[in-house]
């Protein structure tokens, strides 16, 4: 059987069972982390509410929700340590195993940045394809720009803190990785994409203590 491309990948029932098969593979690790980082955010960083919801869009206008474990955007040991490895979207990987969500798919913003990408780009045809592509597919927890956001950098960084040439540059970038996911979707690109997420969690974890002297948390010893 000849491997399928693009859209007939994206939407066939062999995208689906691929990926259940692999999260299986790893549903029960990830099982044993989710009960581990649930106990440090209501343990150590005191968090009695330790799944929070967030809005996001892949286009604007067009919010859904994500789970996350951990407060995301504070000063919290264990929630700054989950974000660093991509550990706070554990509630995603279940949600694929249970196919209720993709696990390779456009990685969606908060609605306000989403707007602000879209004006960013000042390129009505740029914006048009987007939309296309991005109206084809679910949204899903790995994609190209959202391994290079991780594997460049510690994660996402603050969005008020970048200049509106800085949100250009981003635009353009998600664009072209979001157009390059969409045409080059088959079974090869997905198991090259998690095999990705893999190396940058293995390289983090090799680089627990960084060479200042500090924890993931930015914290020193």
């Amino acid at each position: 059987m000849s491997e399928l491309y693009g859209e007939a990948w994206l939407a066939s029932g062999q995208n689906r069972a691929y990926e259940r098969r692999v999260v299986r593979k790893v549903y029960p690790l990830v099982l044993g982390a989710s009960l581990v980082a649930r106990a440090g955010v209501r343990l150590i960083d005191r968090q009695p509410q330790v799944v929070t919801l967030h809005a996001r869009t892949l286009i604007p206008g067009q919010e859904y929700q994500i789970e996350k474990l951990g407060r995301t955007g504070e000063r919290r040991p264990v929630s700054n340590l989950l974000e660093r490895f991509m550990l706070d979207e554990l509630p995603q990987l279940t949600a694929a195993y249970k196919g209720t969500a993709p696990l390779v798919g456009p990685r969606g913003t908060t609605p306000e940045y989403r707007q602000q990408l879209f004006d960013a780009m000042d390129d009505g045809s740029a914006v048009d394809q987007w939309v296309k592509i991005l109206e084809q597919q679910r949204p899903g927890l790995l994609s190209t720009y959202s391994l290079r956001l991780h594997g460049i950098h510690d994660g996402p960084t603050d969005e008020s803190e970048l200049s509106w040439s800085e949100v250009q540059a981003e635009a353009f970038e998600r664009y072209e990785a979001d157009s390059r996911d969409w045409y080059d979707a088959s079974q090869s690109h997905s198991a090259h994409l998690i095999t990705g997420f893999t190396h940058i969690v293995a390289a983090k974890l090799k680089h627990l203590v960084t060479p200042a002297g500090q924890d993931l948390t930015g914290q020193p010893h």
